[in-house]
């Protein structure tokens, strides 16, 4: 019997706004996250912080995701916001 993949639930203004926002290179590099979240979820090198996780994978960008489980079992991952850090110009 195979194992079926986790699935992803994306918040909702993923895929209408915030995708199109990212270059080339970031787009490419959340796809080869997202598939390293795929193969190991609970990898060590994720570290959980109040009931979330981040990866920055851009110098301005972060993105959140939990692992949702029943029973113990990984049953989906829930991309929750990406972040875009601005720069701080204090005076």
């Amino acid at each position: 019997m195979s194992q079926e993949p986790t699935p992803f639930r994306f918040y909702k203004m993923f895929f209408v706004n915030d995708i199109h926002e990212l270059s080339p290179l970031e787009k490419s590099k959340i796809v080869q996250f997202l598939r390293r979240l795929l193969q190991n979820p609970d990898s060590p090198d994720f570290e959980e912080v109040e009931g979330f996780y981040a990866f920055e994978f851009s110098p301005t960008r972060v993105l959140y995701w939990k692992l949702i489980r029943k029973d113990n079992k990984l049953v989906g991952i829930d991309v929750l916001k990406m972040i875009t850090l601005r720069a701080f110009s204090g005076s």
